[in-house]
């Protein structure tokens, strides 16, 4: 085999594997929720507007009791893989 004939093979395999989709984030389940007697949370990842990735949240809060439902936004914190 010629040199021009591989080294086009390697130059058209690195070309497929760089333009290869990658897969950044993924949730699941896509819409996680958490439900009691008392309230009900849905988290939801909002994808980048043009783009293949999250990088928002939208909660969603319902108070299934007739009190306040109170939020410690100091006292709350983002896990990812189960750590802070």
């Amino acid at each position: 085999m010629s040199k021009k004939f591989i080294w086009s093979t390697i130059v058209i395999s690195l070309i497929m594997v760089g333009c290869a989709g990658e897969q950044l984030c993924q949730s699941k389940p896509s819409m996680p929720t958490v439900s009691t007697q008392d309230y009900e949370f849905k988290l939801e990842p909002l994808r980048a507007e043009g783009y293949n990735y999250y990088n928002q949240f939208r909660y969603s809060f319902t108070n299934k009791t007739s009190g306040d439902l109170i939020i410690d936004w100091s006292e709350t914190f983002y896990l990812q893989n189960g750590k802070k």
